[in-house]
């Protein structure tokens, strides 16, 4: 409405976009939750959601724990669990006031880090540890089907259609532009099973 009713002046940002109003836009006519906002992950996939210019005047709350290296906000009771709930894992370590686990339980995983995590998370492509510890050169992971598509991670994606739709469905972003060459360009582009909305999303036909 031309007033900047938030503090951060968020409300009057990108408003000449075609995104709802609460949805934020990114700048690759891109439009995600507004919740997503300095959540401590790139949703947009060119970091403007988590930029220093959007979140730099994002305060936690006396509750919540503020993400080293990041602007997420956590709760405070989150706070040493073994699970990893801040984008870099400092809400598990002596920084948080964590004491390093010596044990964890059988159904655990203990990384070089001292981080128990669950042993399902163990060689999934995901560095769960954040010390790269449970996706060591001893995981096997599977080839990829015929119909599936290989990340540059080595996950597999179900559908090998699932490249080039505007979404990232790889940890990675190895599935889109630009780091996929058989995607059109750096811009984004649909698939042919795909439909481009005016707002550049890309939809499934029929």
């Amino acid at each position: 409405d031309g007033q900047q009713d938030c503090e951060d002046g968020l409300d009057e940002f990108h408003c000449d976009s075609s995104c709802s109003w609460n949805q934020f836009a990114c700048s690759a006519q891109k439009c995600i939750s507004k919740h997503w906002i300095c959540d401590g992950e790139d949703d947009c996939g060119d970091g403007l959601d988590e930029s220093d210019s959007i979140c730099g005047a994002v305060t936690c709350a006396a509750d919540m724990f503020s993400c080293q290296g990041s602007h997420a906000c956590v709760p405070r009771h989150w706070l040493c669990d073994g699970e990893r709930d801040c984008p870099n894992g400092s809400d598990e370590l002596s920084t948080a006031g964590c004491a390093p686990n010596n044990t964890c339980d059988e159904n655990a995983f203990m990384c070089h880090n001292k981080v128990c995590i669950p042993k399902q998370f163990v060689c999934d492509h995901d560095d769960d540890c954040g010390d790269g510890s449970d996706e060591s050169s001893q995981c096997g992971y599977r080839q990829c089907g015929t119909e599936e598509f290989s990340c540059a991670d080595g996950r597999c994606l179900l559908n090998t259609q699932w490249q080039c739709d505007g979404d990232f469905d790889c940890a990675d972003h190895s599935d889109e532009a630009p780091l996929n060459p058989k995607c059109k360009s750096a811009e984004q582009s649909c698939n042919s099973s795909f439909f481009m909305c005016k707002n550049g999303r890309c939809i499934p036909r029929g």
